[in-house]
């Protein structure tokens, strides 16, 4: 599909629309994460030490990275397992590398209509860069084309702001078979380059409009290191 044009803050609801409207998807939406009308999130952090299970928020809450430093706000439910350990910049990075923040939304019914319960997973790692942004998004495109079966261009990308600075969203197909949904977000931020990464497993195309609007939620609730 074609490059979307544009700058849009990922803050606005309507953005949401945007991104589905320009992957041809339904306009089936997720809530949004928490607002100052919503329930208040819960700061936490965690110490990158011993090796973490899966952290269960039973409501909003504010996860910084011991990490790379980024917080974002997880709604209630989601699940994280903290990297233990740097991204060096180059090497590979696998959905559950040690090297990545791995961030899991609840297992649901009737997301996708193949399994009894499915809900999609996020990553997120960084590292210091000289690159612009144009430069950084474009290496990232072709390493995921290069250490995983991605397309060397997405099929969607659109400029955003994540906490107030210049990024890209975009969305890709991977195989291998099915076709798995890859939605990404990038941004250069005080030198260190942010990559935040979400994908079905279950390869539900069904599920895809609600895996878009997710990421869009999550990339809205990003703040970036001060």
């Amino acid at each position: 599909m074609p490059h979307v044009p544009g700058h849009i803050a990922v803050r606005a609801g309507s953005l949401v629309a945007v991104f589905l409207l320009t992957a041809c998807g339904s306009t089936s939406l997720l809530s949004p994460t928490p607002s100052s009308s919503g329930p208040t999130a819960t700061p936490i952090s965690f110490a990158p030490t011993g090796t973490p299970g899966p952290t269960p928020y039973p409501v909003a809450t504010l996860f910084t990275s011991p990490i790379y430093k980024y917080s974002v706000t997880l709604p209630a439910g989601w699940l994280v397992i903290p990297a233990q350990t740097g991204w060096d910049g180059n090497s590979p990075v696998g959905h559950d590398d040690p090297i990545v923040d791995q961030l899991f939304a609840p297992q649901v019914s009737g997301r996708c209509p193949t399994v009894p319960l499915c809900g999609p997973i996020g990553w997120a790692y960084a590292a210091p860069t000289t690159a612009s942004l144009a430069t950084y998004v474009k290496d990232r495109d072709a390493a995921d084309a290069r250490d995983h079966p991605c397309p060397t261009a997405p099929q969607t990308a659109v400029s955003i702001t994540i906490d107030d600075e210049p990024g890209v969203l975009e969305s890709k197909h991977c195989a291998p078979v099915g076709g798995i949904l890859v939605l990404a977000a990038f941004t250069v931020h005080n030198g260190v380059g942010y990559d935040f990464y979400m994908q079905d497993p279950y390869r539900d195309p069904a599920a895809e409009p609600l895996d878009r609007s997710d990421f869009v939620a999550l990339v809205g609730a990003i703040h970036l290191p001060r």
